[in-house]
């Protein structure tokens, strides 16, 4: 399942968004490590990872951290149902920040769960950093492939408002953003 709606989000939300980015009213926190030691980037943790994939299932609640959180989730909320999406729970969800990382083309492939999955993001500015998703499903042992190089299935471009929903267990990275240029997403995991 690939579902690409460039107007995912309505322009109060995206005015709103370009708010929270250009006043600084949400803040970022650095993190040293991504899929790897080589991806470093700013976050902003909307509701926090599970300590592990087989400790999550729907009866767990989610762990919202932040109070940004009910903004993006209504979103996604709409997008699900205007396209005929359930899940049962959301386990994770993030705003990242990525900027150019100089020798790379894109982050490590990887998965964002083990579980079955939907990873849904909302790009939250224009950007040169294109989502890729990989020809490739989850081996069952693997979670991120560093440094690897996979067939593309698709190859999506970011812009304001437009929100990205595919199966979880491809594989997937982004590109790097060109340089002195930052990549805004929020990306939320669905279980399912």
């Amino acid at each position: 399942m690939f579902i690409e709606d460039p107007d995912g989000v309505d322009d109060d939300g995206k005015d709103k968004i370009t708010k929270l980015i250009q006043t600084e009213e949400m803040p970022f926190y650095w993190t040293h490590i991504s899929t790897s030691e080589s991806f470093p980037k700013y976050s902003h943790a909307l509701v926090r990872r599970p300590s592990q994939d087989n400790n999550f299932d729907a009866s767990v609640e989610p762990q919202i951290v932040s109070p940004f959180y009910q903004f993006f989730e209504k979103y996604i909320k709409k997008f699900c149902l205007r396209n005929g999406i359930y899940f049962e729970n959301i386990f994770r969800a993030i705003v990242n920040a990525t900027h150019y990382i100089p020798d790379q083309n894109h982050t490590d492939p990887h998965i964002d769960f083990t579980q079955n999955h939907l990873v849904m993001i909302i790009y939250l500015n224009d950007s040169t950093g294109n989502t890729i998703i990989f020809d490739k499903t989850y081996d069952g042992e693997n979670v991120v492939f560093p440094g690897k190089e996979f067939p593309i299935l698709k190859e999506v471009t970011p812009s304001l408002g437009k929100i990205l929903c595919f199966d979880g267990k491809y594989y997937h990275a982004n590109r790097m953003p060109d340089p002195g240029e930052r990549r805004l997403v929020s990306v939320f995991n669905l279980l399912t």
